[in-house]
């Protein structure tokens, strides 16, 4: 319901920062959260807007910068839910990222801290942070309180009984070597601290499963509670066969809500579905995500036009941890077979009658490569309202892939993705992968106006500073371990378990890093003279 008590339907976004930002040492939101940015994702038709946040950052535990954790963090989830009130819509706050050490299957770190998605919230702090959340809250109606982000004990037990009895119970849970808060645990905190807002519990399988949500549902002296679901196109629940067989039986019992729906291949076939699903039942849904990178899914708010509004830059570095190669034709080189394929190809081309899109490297995006995508980026912006004199910033301290290695020519076309992989200048195991690449050189040099809507190529990160580190390094300056600089990093399910790409013996993030100073060097692109 609203700040006046009126029950609603919800469509609208996740507003993802609060999660990361505090943790990692770089504020408390990821880009603007001010009027401005509040009021242009009302005016794009949204009644509600979900807000990631981080247990350790609102109990401003050891190890959180007292600038941003503690009072800071609760002072900035108080004013920011007041401003999603003001433009008449509904905050859903929800705990996103939890403590807890978790190694097991589909863990996302090995940090013991709140750097990443855990299978289950813990006893230790997760039901403090819940009635620290629900005391700022009780007597305000209007704010939603989501239990936990993606719950999935389901992957760390052996049985599916088990996962349930984990998730509603918490306790010792097979698999799960830290003490765990259930959904139970955490339905009292927010009760006994006196609020009697809604409140969202996800099922298993971060939340994708309510197979057995009722059977399971926590007991809530307020009759106050609702399922969450989360769906995305390569989830297990991804059909309306599943919908229908799933989660109407579900919704017949007690309010559903998607928190998350979105996809991963730059198209919306999936999100139209699922909106026409939830819509024609009269049910909620929100969009995965509304961030300052527009990543994934603002289609999942009606009617969406970009407004002049939604940003207000001079500048925008185009610099992602993947560091996809240059496209550029260089002086008298012009532009190769190969280089068509990277650059155009993507978004045009086809092999045989099969367009290079739906190689697994390309995976159905329309750019491969940082340059054509900050000047599309640029050239669609303009027109609705950003500055005409804005230009572009591209990161190449390591986005340029020389050495023997290089290809001269497209692979193979016995198949699109020997076609596409034996002609790729880029040779990533995986392109979401980006902690110190193995094979990564030093890209073009830094100069001005390269391009057309380019401002310059720069050396954003100094080359040889490591990206992380490739074990947990014990530390005082408030680092974490990401899985992703591991070389023995196997991936995960989202990815198809690919391996880190990472190079060995890397030291914490930001120092230096000598081997891979000296892979820069070596297969810089172009060549160092």
């Amino acid at each position: 319901m609203d700040a006046a008590g009126t029950t609603r339907r919800l469509h609208g976004v996740d507003r993802s920062g609060g999660e990361f930002m505090c943790v990692q040492g770089h504020g408390i939101w990821d880009g603007p959260v001010d009027d401005t940015a509040i009021k242009a994702i009302a005016r794009w038709k949204a009644n509600g807007v979900r807000i990631p946040l981080n247990e350790e950052c609102r109990l401003g535990v050891s190890g959180i910068k007292p600038e941003y954790g503690g009072t800071h963090d609760i002072d900035a989830v108080k004013d920011l839910v007041a401003r999603v009130e003001a433009h008449g819509m509904t905050p859903i706050l929800d705990l996103h990222w939890s403590y807890g050490q978790y190694t097991g299957n589909s863990a996302g770190c090995s940090d013991a801290h709140a750097t990443c998605q855990k299978p289950m919230p813990d006893r230790q702090y997760s039901p403090s942070f819940w009635a620290s959340v629900a005391s700022t809250f009780k007597d305000d109606p209007a704010p939603v309180f989501d239990l936990f982000n993606g719950p999935y004990p389901d992957r760390a037990s052996p049985s599916t009984a088990d996962a349930w009895n984990c998730w509603r119970e918490g306790g010792t849970c097979p698999g799960i070597p830290y003490e765990v808060a259930g959904m139970q645990d955490l339905v009292d905190s927010i009760r006994g601290a006196g609020a009697r807002n809604v409140i969202m519990a996800g099922g298993l399988a971060y939340a994708n499963d309510l197979g057995q949500w009722t059977a399971y549902r926590p007991a809530d002296p307020a009759g106050n509670l609702v399922a969450a679901y989360h769906g995305y196109n390569y989830n297990t629940c991804a059909t309306e066969s599943c919908w229908n067989s799933t989660l109407a039986p579900v919704a017949d019992q007690v309010p559903l809500v998607a928190g998350e729906i979105g996809e991963n291949t730059c198209a919306h076939g999936f999100v139209d579905q699922a909106m026409k699903w939830f819509g024609d039942r009269g049910l909620s849904y929100l969009g995965w995500t509304w961030n300052k990178h527009l990543a994934l899914l603002l289609r999942a708010v009606p009617d969406l036009r970009l407004r002049r509004h939604t940003h207000r830059l001079r500048h925008r570095a185009a610099r992602s941890p993947a560091r996809p190669e240059l496209m550029t034709p260089r002086s008298g080189e012009g532009t190769r077979t190969h280089d068509s394929y990277q650059n155009l190809a993507a978004r045009r081309g086809v092999r045989d009658g099969t367009s290079v899109r739906q190689s697994k490297w390309v995976d159905w995006n329309r750019y491969v490569d940082e340059q054509s995508f900050a000047q599309a980026f640029r050239n669609e912006r303009v027109p609705v309202g950003f500055n005409s004199g804005i230009g572009m910033l591209i990161d190449t301290s390591r986005n340029g892939w020389g050495g023997t290695a290089r290809p001269a020519g497209p692979g193979p076309k016995t198949s699109v993705d020997t076609y596409v992989d034996g002609g790729r200048y880029d040779r990533r195991i995986h392109v979401g992968n980006g902690c110190n690449q193995a094979g990564a050189g030093l890209g073009e040099r830094p100069q001005t106006n390269p391009a057309p809507g380019i401002d310059a190529y720069v050396c954003m990160k100094p080359p040889g500073e490591s990206d992380g580190s490739s074990t947990a390094i014990p530390n005082n300056e408030g680092k974490g371990f990401d899985r992703m600089c591991d070389p023995t990093y196997t991936g995960n399910a989202r990815n198809n378990f690919p391996m880190s790409g990472a190079l060995p013996n890397a030291p914490l993030s930001g120092h230096w890093f000598s081997a891979q100073f000296q892979q820069l060097m070596q297969n810089a692109y172009p060549p160092l003279s």
